[in-house]
């Protein structure tokens, strides 16, 4: 049986991977077409996301087992009209692509315009841009990556039948169609194929048959349902999915009414326990709160403590700076004393001093006593008594004389 220009077995092969969110998933019976179609040489991706496109691209290269080189570039941040995530996407791209195409196959993290200068111009044979949606940005993408483009080319823009949100790549897309053979498909968001160079054989079909308004709309018509037959077979495998994730909940919640079930049982056992054990807890009751006022008898006792405590610290203060007065007091004493003790020290030396000289003295008295003159003296005072007498009497003045003469030699 002949299939029709713009239909092949490849656009009826069953995905290997579709991955929320499917916007994308009704276009991939059309890449595994396309790819077979105009086997690119260099395919590259701008936004590739959760990977339904570039992975239904890579799936035919493998397939088909083409020299083709595939480039997915993205930051796999999100943007505000796809919303922002985080590098639980990437990691889920970059397993799949290593685990099935990484010999051919490669992805580059970074924005649109930080990839570009990684390309030779004129190399690039299928560019499908599906970035930031606006027709600036749209429009800036087409531009910049136009160089790099091979004289085949054929561009991809995901999006042109949204007319809402600030999307505006049916504005560029028109602009092109007017320049450019082109195709566009209007399911799953629409779909603009536009040949920018040479129109590749296996394609040019498909662009004529675009201004034949019967054919377009069969062709629109074959592929809409294609695609509603992928997204159909990925809505019952979500939905499949969830069913078993329901199922698998279903068993968890049954096993916890099973443990609820016996824990009730155990609870009903332990309200019976209960009756029994309320006499000890009456009992347990009473002693804690026994225990509660010995604990607040101590505490009073603890504060009273702790007032002595502190009364006693004041009076340590009190007698530490009392010693130390005496200290004080005591240094000035030891201080007066070395000086009484040195003034006694000096006394006795004078006192040994003076000894010497009344020895001195007496020793002088008594040679002078030996002298003559001291003994003339005597011997005077002896007449005197003599003449006078010691009361004074002449007579027995007289006498003592006489005798004192007879006595005196020579």
């Amino acid at each position: 049986m002949e299939h029709p220009s713009h239909l092949s077995p490849a656009s009826f092969w069953a995905p290997e991977h579709v991955a929320d969110p499917h916007a994308w998933v009704g276009h991939i019976p059309f890449a595994f077409w396309l790819v077979e179609a105009i086997r690119p040489r260099c395919l590259v991706e701008l936004g590739t996301h959760s990977g339904n496109s570039y992975f239904a691209f890579c799936q035919a290269v493998s397939r088909l087992a083409l020299p083709t080189l595939c480039h997915s570039v993205d930051s796999w941040r999100g943007d505000d009209q796809a919303g922002h995530y985080g590098d639980e996407i990437y990691e889920a791209v970059d397993c799949r692509n290593r685990n099935h195409y990484a010999h051919f196959s490669t992805l580059h993290r970074c924005l649109f315009d930080e990839a570009v200068d990684r390309f030779p111009d004129g190399s690039i044979d299928l560019l499908h841009i599906d970035g930031l949606h606006t027709y600036e940005a749209v429009k800036h993408d087409f531009e910049t990556w136009s160089p790099k483009l091979s004289e085949d080319a054929v561009v991809l823009f995901h999006d042109t039948d949204v007319r809402d949100r600030g999307f505006g790549v049916y504005r560029l897309f028109s602009e092109l169609s007017d320049r450019h053979p082109a195709f566009e498909f209007t399911h799953s968001y629409g779909l603009g194929v536009v040949a920018v160079g040479r129109v590749p054989d296996r394609l040019s079909g498909l662009l004529k048959e675009g201004s034949d308004r019967p054919a377009r709309d069969e062709i629109r018509a074959s592929y809409s349902r294609l695609g509603e037959a992928v997204l159909d077979h990925a809505v019952r495998a979500v939905v499949e999915a969830v069913a078993a994730e329901q199922g698998r909940e279903l068993a968890r919640i049954r096993s916890l009414q099973e443990g609820v079930h016996a824990r009730l049982d155990e609870v009903l056992t332990g309200i019976n326990a209960l009756g029994a054990a309320d006499e000890a807890y009456r009992i347990l009751r009473e002693e804690c709160d026994n225990l509660v006022a010995r604990l607040d008898s101590v505490g009073e006792e603890n504060r009273r403590y702790a007032a002595e405590i502190v009364r006693i610290a004041s009076e340590k203060g009190r007698i530490a700076s009392e010693m130390g007065r005496i200290a004080a007091e005591k240094g000035q004493l030891e201080e007066k004393l070395d000086r009484a003790e040195e003034r006694v020290r000096l006394g006795i030396e004078e006192g040994r001093r003076l000894s010497g000289l009344v020895r001195d003295q007496e020793a002088a008295i008594a040679e002078m006593q030996a002298s003559l003159g001291w003994s003339l003296q005597n011997r005077a005072r002896g007449l005197r008594d003599a003449l006078f007498g010691r009361d004074g009497g002449m007579a027995r003045g007289r006498a003592a004389m006489a005798r004192f003469f007879r006595s005196s030699p020579g």
